[in-house]
């Protein structure tokens, strides 16, 4: 990973020398903003950076943190900034797919921005057998909704995990009676797809650099709850309902996203969707001085927590780094399921 972060860094130097000629670039703070609230895996990645990136560039680098509308709020703020190389903005997939998503986006994805550089590769595909009815997206999305009844799915690291095929770190078993672990140019690799099947000419394989990434990711998530929780004296059995927010939060297994450790081993009826409660606050804001009223009195009543600054949250992330965590006793039901299936050693 630092090798990607120094090419970052090169990039921001790049863009201060261009944008501000009049003086020594960085000559004041930079701001790193992030489309996020703090805690999540985007938040973690901004502030494993924005301490080299300081100490690299003699300059404070600040991460901010601006929630809301899928990304598209802070994506819009950035937008608006000056081109001076002080505010940077850290995305992710949502800033690739928020074209697609919403109509009236008050930005350009592809002018309004200037590429810097790759800080952590998290992939993301779609696959299928040759002889499956769609041959792409859209004919995917027709075929899913035609056939919802007869439609199951599975999430490939809880898969993985619960099988044996990797070890609590995330690192694949040699010696496995299968041609899908083999090693690979990047070490151990699982072949997803094999050559003939994929439809590009070559292997679709997860690695255990990919594997590293998501459990980073889940790690930070979980960090936040469990941080959150104790900062206040409460356990995860005084949750009577756990709110999943966001547009895409809906298409979270919540099952298997316990078995991997991202979410609480709690009952499953205690999870709930909202969907974009960004875009839903703001409308309902917006069309009652009511509700207006109200936001503005729970907004009163929060309490901010820095995670960046909050000792108990590193060292929660740094438990979490296991599926599903260090301490298995957390995950009683990811417990239970183990010793049902045999294959994973408790």
């Amino acid at each position: 990973m630092s090798r990607k972060i120094s090419v970052l860094l090169g990039l921001v130097l790049a863009v201060g020398a261009t944008t501000a000629q009049a003086e020594k670039y960085p000559s004041r703070v930079i701001t790193l903003v992030v489309p996020f609230s703090a805690g999540g895996p985007t938040d973690t990645v901004a502030r494993m950076i924005a301490q080299p990136m300081s100490k690299t560039l003699g300059q404070t680098v600040i991460v901010e943190n601006i929630g809301g509308a899928g990304g598209t709020i802070a994506a819009a703020r950035v937008a608006r900034a000056n081109p001076d190389g002080y505010t940077i903005f850290l995305h992710h997939i949502g800033q690739a797919t928020s074209a697609t998503l919403y109509k009236n986006l008050t930005y350009n994805v592809l002018t309004d921005f200037e590429p810097i550089g790759l800080v952590t590769p998290v992939p993301m595909t779609i696959i299928a057998r040759k002889d499956f009815p769609a041959k792409d997206a859209k004919e995917f999305i027709t075929y899913v909704k035609a056939n919802k009844d007869k439609i199951t799915y599975g999430n490939a690291l809880a898969e993985m995990y619960l099988t044996g095929v990797i070890d609590q770190k995330g690192k694949f078993r040699e010696g496995l009676d299968t041609p899908r672990v083999r090693r690979g140019e990047n070490g151990l690799e699982y072949v997803l797809v094999w050559r003939v099947e994929s439809g590009i000419d070559k292997e679709i394989t997860l690695t255990e650099v990919d594997i590293d990434n998501l459990i980073r990711a889940k790690g930070a998530i979980y960090a936040g709850f469990t941080t959150l929780i104790g900062e206040v004296g409460m356990t995860f059995e005084n949750i009577d309902k756990l709110y999943i927010a966001g547009g895409f939060g809906r298409y979270i297994d919540v099952e298997r996203a316990i078995t991997i450790g991202m979410l609480p081993d709690m009952p499953v009826g205690k999870f709930e969707y909202l969907g974009n409660t960004s875009v839903t606050g703001a409308y309902l804001v917006l069309l009652s001085d009511k509700l207006r009223e109200e936001a503005e009195e729970i907004a009163k009543k929060m309490t901010y927590l820095e995670l960046s600054v909050c000792r108990p949250f590193m060292d929660e992330y740094m438990s979490a780094l296991f599926l599903p965590h260090t301490n298995i006793d957390s995950f009683p039901t990811v417990k239970r399921l183990l010793s049902e299936v045999g294959n994973v050693k408790i």
